[in-house]
């Protein structure tokens, strides 16, 4: 990721989401779905081996600071919105 980023490859950040209860999991895929992206865990379909462009998400702008991250504009399905409501 570092690479990328300092080669102007992919534009990229981490984000440390806290532990709390469980709630980590959803929130990964509140993001997911508002940048139409695909998570890639053990306990998921998808491996870290199997991660394709694809597989990424986009969003117009995301704001991060260290305790929010807010996506605008994030390039999500509405069939995937609907399902996580």
């Amino acid at each position: 990721m570092v690479y990328n980023n300092s080669k102007d490859i992919l534009t990229c950040c981490a984000i440390n989401i806290p532990w709390l209860a469980g709630v980590q999991k959803e929130v990964l895929k509140d993001i997911a779905v508002m940048t139409g992206a695909t998570i890639v865990d053990n306990e998921y379909v998808l491996k870290l081996q199997d991660v394709e462009l694809k597989h990424f998400g986009t969003a117009k702008l995301i704001n991060v600071d260290e305790n929010f991250t807010n996506v605008v504009g994030g390039a999500y399905k509405q069939e995937a919105l609907d399902q996580r409501i």
